[in-house]
């Protein structure tokens, strides 16, 4: 069993669905995802000054990538799926976790609790939003 702790959030992370794959297919996929993360980040803070598309871009490049070296990656399918709540995509991205869902491998970067939680907020954002134009 492999432990340590989430770049992202910082929770505790005890991952028991690690791949069959070579050690260094396994770091080669965790600095993809790491990646994943900062596109998310910049993803995040560009989307309101609209000038998202091109970092949006380049990250499901990096998704591709990712998933080429890892075909049952969870994690990068459940990041390609907040970058849809993002957008506000939230069909695209309940279907992308679904496709998240069916994958094998874990590396405990991102969790289909993690969309959730960002779809929540989301929503919740959305409703502060409407109150304050009532």
């Amino acid at each position: 069993m492999k432990s340590g702790f989430c770049l992202y959030c910082g929770n505790k992370i005890i991952n028991d669905a690690i791949s069959e794959s070579s050690p260094n297919e396994r770091t080669a996929v965790i600095n993809h995802l790491t990646v994943l993360l900062e596109y998310f980040a910049e993803l995040s803070d560009a989307i309101p000054y609209g000038n998202w598309e091109d970092i949006y871009d380049e990250m499901m490049g990096f998704v591709d990538t990712t998933l080429l070296q890892d075909a049952d990656c969870s994690d990068a399918w459940y990041l390609k799926a907040a970058s849809h709540v993002l957008l506000n995509d939230i069909e695209g991205a309940n279907n992308l976790t679904k496709k998240g869902d069916l994958k094998t491998n874990s590396y405990g970067i991102y969790s289909k609790e993690d969309v959730h939680a960002l779809i929540e907020k989301n929503n919740s954002k959305l409703q502060n939003s409407k109150t304050r134009k009532s």
